[in-house]
Protein backbone atom coordinates (compact mmCIF):
# COMPACT_ATOMS: atom_id res chain seq x y z
CA UNK A 1 0.00 0.00 0.00
CA UNK A 2 1.26 3.45 -0.91
CA UNK A 3 2.16 5.83 1.85
CA UNK A 4 -0.04 9.02 1.70
CA UNK A 5 2.99 11.03 2.83
CA UNK A 6 4.68 10.12 -0.48
CA UNK A 7 1.67 11.54 -2.37
CA UNK A 8 1.96 14.78 -0.37
CA UNK A 9 5.67 15.01 -1.19
CA UNK A 10 4.93 14.53 -4.86
CA UNK A 11 2.21 17.19 -4.87
CA UNK A 12 4.45 19.62 -2.92
CA UNK A 13 7.15 19.04 -5.51
CA UNK A 14 4.70 19.74 -8.31
CA UNK A 15 3.55 22.96 -6.61
CA UNK A 16 7.17 24.11 -6.30
CA UNK A 17 7.76 23.27 -9.95
CA UNK A 18 4.60 25.10 -10.96
CA UNK A 19 6.08 28.22 -9.30
CA UNK A 20 9.43 27.62 -10.93
CA UNK A 21 8.42 29.29 -14.20
CA UNK A 22 7.18 32.42 -12.44
CA UNK A 23 10.20 32.68 -10.17
CA UNK A 24 12.59 31.97 -13.04
CA UNK A 25 11.00 34.67 -15.22
CA UNK A 26 11.06 37.16 -12.33
CA UNK A 27 14.73 36.55 -11.53
CA UNK A 28 15.66 36.70 -15.22
CA UNK A 29 13.74 39.98 -15.57
CA UNK A 30 15.64 41.32 -12.54
CA UNK A 31 18.95 40.50 -14.21
CA UNK A 32 17.77 42.16 -17.42
CA UNK A 33 16.75 45.26 -15.43
CA UNK A 34 20.10 45.26 -13.64
CA UNK A 35 21.93 45.16 -17.00
CA UNK A 36 19.78 48.03 -18.28
CA UNK A 37 20.61 49.99 -15.13
CA UNK A 38 24.33 49.43 -15.71
CA UNK A 39 23.97 50.70 -19.27
CA UNK A 40 21.96 53.70 -18.06
CA UNK A 41 24.65 54.64 -15.52
CA UNK A 42 27.31 54.42 -18.25
CA UNK A 43 25.27 56.72 -20.47
CA UNK A 44 24.76 59.24 -17.65
CA UNK A 45 28.43 59.16 -16.67
CA UNK A 46 29.43 59.82 -20.28
CA UNK A 47 26.98 62.72 -20.45
CA UNK A 48 28.28 64.22 -17.21
CA UNK A 49 31.92 63.96 -18.31
CA UNK A 50 31.15 65.52 -21.68
CA UNK A 51 29.05 68.29 -20.15
CA UNK A 52 31.69 69.11 -17.56
CA UNK A 53 34.35 69.34 -20.25
CA UNK A 54 32.18 71.61 -22.39
CA UNK A 55 31.33 73.83 -19.40
CA UNK A 56 34.97 74.12 -18.42
CA UNK A 57 36.16 74.82 -21.96
CA UNK A 58 33.41 77.40 -22.42
CA UNK A 59 34.26 79.12 -19.13
CA UNK A 60 37.96 79.23 -19.95
CA UNK A 61 37.21 80.59 -23.41
CA UNK A 62 34.82 83.19 -22.04
CA UNK A 63 37.27 84.25 -19.36
CA UNK A 64 40.09 84.64 -21.91
CA UNK A 65 37.78 86.69 -24.12
CA UNK A 66 36.76 88.82 -21.13
CA UNK A 67 40.37 89.63 -20.32
CA UNK A 68 41.18 90.29 -23.99
CA UNK A 69 38.26 92.69 -24.29
CA UNK A 70 39.35 94.48 -21.11
CA UNK A 71 41.85 96.47 -23.07
CA UNK A 72 40.76 99.97 -22.21
CA UNK A 73 41.88 101.62 -19.01
CA UNK A 74 38.44 101.73 -17.35
CA UNK A 75 37.96 97.97 -17.61
CA UNK A 76 41.50 97.28 -16.46
CA UNK A 77 40.94 99.56 -13.49
CA UNK A 78 37.67 97.78 -12.62
CA UNK A 79 39.45 94.41 -12.80
CA UNK A 80 41.88 95.78 -10.24
CA UNK A 81 39.10 96.68 -7.79
CA UNK A 82 39.77 94.90 -4.51
CA UNK A 83 36.92 92.38 -4.77
CA UNK A 84 36.69 91.63 -8.50
CA UNK A 85 39.97 89.91 -9.24
CA UNK A 86 40.06 87.74 -6.06
CA UNK A 87 36.44 86.77 -6.62
CA UNK A 88 37.14 85.72 -10.20
CA UNK A 89 40.21 83.75 -9.14
CA UNK A 90 38.34 81.96 -6.32
CA UNK A 91 35.38 81.14 -8.56
CA UNK A 92 37.74 79.82 -11.24
CA UNK A 93 39.63 77.67 -8.73
CA UNK A 94 36.34 76.34 -7.33
CA UNK A 95 35.03 75.54 -10.82
CA UNK A 96 38.26 73.71 -11.68
CA UNK A 97 38.13 71.80 -8.38
CA UNK A 98 34.59 70.70 -9.18
CA UNK A 99 35.71 69.73 -12.67
CA UNK A 100 38.40 67.52 -11.14
CA UNK A 101 35.81 66.03 -8.76
CA UNK A 102 33.53 65.33 -11.73
CA UNK A 103 36.33 63.58 -13.60
CA UNK A 104 37.12 61.41 -10.57
CA UNK A 105 33.47 60.59 -9.83
CA UNK A 106 32.78 60.07 -13.54
CA UNK A 107 35.73 57.71 -13.79
CA UNK A 108 34.42 55.75 -10.80
CA UNK A 109 31.02 55.54 -12.46
CA UNK A 110 32.27 54.83 -15.96
CA UNK A 111 35.22 52.57 -15.30
CA UNK A 112 35.12 49.00 -16.42
CA UNK A 113 33.97 46.63 -13.74
CA UNK A 114 34.00 42.90 -13.97
CA UNK A 115 30.37 41.93 -13.61
CA UNK A 116 29.56 38.28 -13.20
CA UNK A 117 27.85 36.78 -16.21
CA UNK A 118 26.23 33.45 -16.93
CA UNK A 119 28.38 30.37 -16.57
CA UNK A 120 30.23 28.98 -19.55
CA UNK A 121 27.55 28.15 -22.11
CA UNK A 122 29.52 25.17 -23.44
CA UNK A 123 29.65 23.64 -19.96
CA UNK A 124 25.97 24.41 -19.46
CA UNK A 125 25.12 22.68 -22.71
CA UNK A 126 27.32 19.68 -21.97
CA UNK A 127 26.10 19.26 -18.40
CA UNK A 128 22.38 19.93 -18.79
CA UNK A 129 21.34 19.18 -22.35
CA UNK A 130 20.16 15.70 -21.41
CA UNK A 131 18.62 16.73 -18.06
CA UNK A 132 14.98 17.38 -17.40
CA UNK A 133 13.94 20.98 -18.18
CA UNK A 134 12.83 21.67 -14.62
CA UNK A 135 16.19 20.48 -13.27
CA UNK A 136 18.07 22.73 -15.68
CA UNK A 137 15.76 25.64 -14.90
CA UNK A 138 16.37 25.17 -11.17
CA UNK A 139 20.13 25.31 -11.75
CA UNK A 140 19.76 28.39 -13.94
CA UNK A 141 17.50 30.01 -11.36
CA UNK A 142 20.13 29.53 -8.69
CA UNK A 143 22.84 30.80 -11.05
CA UNK A 144 20.81 33.91 -11.98
CA UNK A 145 20.10 34.64 -8.33
CA UNK A 146 23.78 34.34 -7.47
CA UNK A 147 24.79 36.56 -10.41
CA UNK A 148 22.26 39.21 -9.42
CA UNK A 149 23.37 39.21 -5.78
CA UNK A 150 27.07 39.32 -6.68
CA UNK A 151 26.62 42.18 -9.16
CA UNK A 152 24.26 44.32 -7.07
CA UNK A 153 26.95 45.96 -4.86
CA UNK A 154 28.91 46.94 -7.99
CA UNK A 155 25.77 48.35 -9.61
CA UNK A 156 24.98 50.38 -6.48
CA UNK A 157 28.56 51.72 -6.36
CA UNK A 158 28.28 52.70 -10.03
CA UNK A 159 25.00 54.47 -9.26
CA UNK A 160 26.45 56.37 -6.29
CA UNK A 161 29.45 57.51 -8.35
CA UNK A 162 27.14 58.67 -11.15
CA UNK A 163 24.98 60.55 -8.66
CA UNK A 164 28.02 62.31 -7.18
CA UNK A 165 29.29 63.21 -10.66
CA UNK A 166 25.92 64.81 -11.43
CA UNK A 167 25.99 66.75 -8.14
CA UNK A 168 29.51 67.99 -8.88
CA UNK A 169 28.40 68.99 -12.39
CA UNK A 170 25.63 71.12 -10.90
CA UNK A 171 28.11 72.76 -8.52
CA UNK A 172 30.56 73.43 -11.34
CA UNK A 173 27.78 74.98 -13.41
CA UNK A 174 26.81 77.25 -10.50
CA UNK A 175 30.38 78.41 -9.96
CA UNK A 176 30.86 79.05 -13.67
CA UNK A 177 27.57 80.96 -13.72
CA UNK A 178 28.80 83.08 -10.80
CA UNK A 179 32.11 83.67 -12.56
CA UNK A 180 30.27 84.71 -15.70
CA UNK A 181 28.04 87.03 -13.66
CA UNK A 182 31.10 88.78 -12.23
CA UNK A 183 32.56 89.17 -15.70
CA UNK A 184 29.28 90.56 -17.03
CA UNK A 185 29.19 92.96 -14.06
CA UNK A 186 32.64 94.23 -15.04
CA UNK A 187 31.50 94.89 -18.62
CA UNK A 188 28.25 96.56 -17.53
CA UNK A 189 30.18 98.87 -15.22
CA UNK A 190 32.39 99.91 -18.12
CA UNK A 191 29.38 100.67 -20.32
CA UNK A 192 27.84 102.99 -17.69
Amino acid sequence: MDDPKDDNKASESEVELESLELIYDTVKASIDAQNAQISSYDTKAGFVLGSASLLTAGAVGFQKTAFDVASNLAQKQLLLDPWVKPTMVLLTIAAMAFYLAIVIAGYNAYRIRKFQILADLDVLTAEYLDKRPDTTKLVLLDTFRTIYNNNEPKVKAKGRATEWAIRFLICEALFIAALTAVQVFVFVQDIK
